[in-house]
């Protein structure tokens, strides 16, 4: 089955399906001024929590003000960690697009709504028109199950696929990674221009995604011989060291033999015997 590219004019910029349950959520009116210590710069907030269920979903708000600005969110997990999300510019004296922004996948979270303004700060004021949890009825996370993760890859079992999927794996797409499905090697293509993809056909399947660079393989080659090279290089030299100095002592020796049969100074045969360990 052959993928098609789409380009990004072609991609729905939305964080859910077609398939989607609305659940309203209750928020206050009207968003409270939080003093900043910056005169020019208005800033309200407010804050809300909820619980969704187990597929993926969405918030969604819907808010008016009469000064230009961007709004964002907060999220407050239960394990303290806090996230952003990106700004979402909002116009003045309109009722601007709902802003959406992805939800964490975690059950339960506080989420706070900041919208800030760079001019008209004495007069600004923001109103919450709505609020809603966007569920994705279509999401499949149910049908993944991570086995393992490392530095250097991931293995992944899908279960019960109806059709064909994309398995996207939020990796950076750099050279040296590879896929395997039920141990048979797979082309990876590149989803969003960034990350890694492979085509998934219907069923049960075992994904692993691993790196395995050749620059670093090349990297550890070189290495090992860089270091092989250097022992043997010590080795000869330090034989080619021992051969001189058997060399010169050896010279020593048939000098010292010399003098003595040539029965020279008498010193020269005292300490004949005891440098050349011939006897007398």
């Amino acid at each position: 089955m052959p993928v098609s590219r789409l380009e990004r004019d072609d991609l729905v910029f939305s964080p859910v399906s077609d398939r989607t349950v609305l659940r309203t959520l209750t928020v206050p009116e009207q968003l409270v001024p939080v003093p900043n210590g910056k005169p020019s710069v208005f800033e309200c907030s407010a804050e809300f929590p909820f619980s969704r269920t187990a597929v993926h979903s969405a918030l969604q708000v819907k808010l008016s003000a009469n000064v230009d600005g961007a709004a964002s969110v907060r999220f407050d997990l239960p394990n303290g960690e806090t996230t952003w999300t990106k700004d979402v510019p909002c116009q003045a004296h309109s009722m601007s697009m709902p802003c959406t922004w992805p939800l964490p996948d975690l059950p339960d979270c506080r989420a706070t709504l900041t919208f800030r303004a760079e001019s008209g700060a004495a007069n600004a004021s923001v109103y919450i028109h709505k609020a809603t949890i966007i569920e994705d009825m279509a999401d499949e996370d149910s049908r993944l199950h991570i086995v393992g993760a490392g530095a250097n890859g991931v293995q992944v079992e899908n279960r019960d696929l109806p059709d064909y999927r994309l398995l996207v794996f939020v990796e950076a797409a750099y050279p040296g990674w590879h896929a395997t499905i039920d141990g048979k090697e797979t082309p990876i293509y590149r989803a969003n221009n960034a990350f890694q993809a492979i085509l998934m056909s219907p069923g049960d399947h075992s994904v692993v995604f691993t790196f395995r660079s050749r620059m670093v393989v090349l990297g550890v080659l070189t290495g090992a011989v860089s270091t092989l090279l250097m022992l043997i290089g010590i080795a000869a030299t330090y034989s080619q060291a021992r051969r001189g100095v058997a060399r010169k002592r050896a010279m020593g020796r048939g000098v010292a033999r010399k003098r003595a049969m040539a029965g020279g100074n008498p010193e020269d045969r005292a300490i004949w015997p005891c440098d050349t360990g011939f006897p007398p």
